[in-house]
């Protein structure tokens, strides 16, 4: 009998906390559908983050057809700091073919970046996305 009454809590325990782990799933999914948070939080601070310009030191281009109108495009850019001191990074974006142009060494592009993680300058301009593999 005693066993069994332990069975019955801890069964009891494992639904409770199955229900409460449903429930919290619910509400984060209904908070992304209503527009209150966004699907992807981890970068959240980019929506906030001031756009600094950068200017393009070099680039390296790679077009594959299979790519529909896409170019991986590796660069070199020397970010102007809020500070003063310019910043050189590298990083790599995904262009579209068209806004290639934009890129061209010693044209300015708007860039958001964390300076705490120096690998990761992200586009502010809509034809390109940060190249995440």
């Amino acid at each position: 009998m005693n066993q069994f009454l332990t069975i019955i809590v801890v069964l009891l325990l494992i639904l409770l906390m199955g229900w409460f782990f449903f429930r919290s799933t619910q509400v984060q999914i209904k908070r992304v559908l209503r527009g209150e948070r966004s699907l992807d939080d981890k970068d959240i601070w980019l929506r906030n983050a001031q756009p600094l310009k950068a200017k393009v030191i070099n680039k390296n281009e790679t077009l594959k057809p299979e790519a529909a109108g896409i170019a991986k495009v590796d660069l070199e850019l020397e970010i102007q700091m809020p500070e003063g001191i310019p910043l050189q990074v590298t990083t790599c974006w995904l262009v579209e073919i068209p806004s290639l142009s934009e890129l061209a060494v010693g044209n300015m592009v708007e860039v958001k970046f964390d300076p705490k993680k120096p690998k990761r300058v992200f586009p502010a301009v809509p034809w390109a996305r940060l190249w995440q593999f």
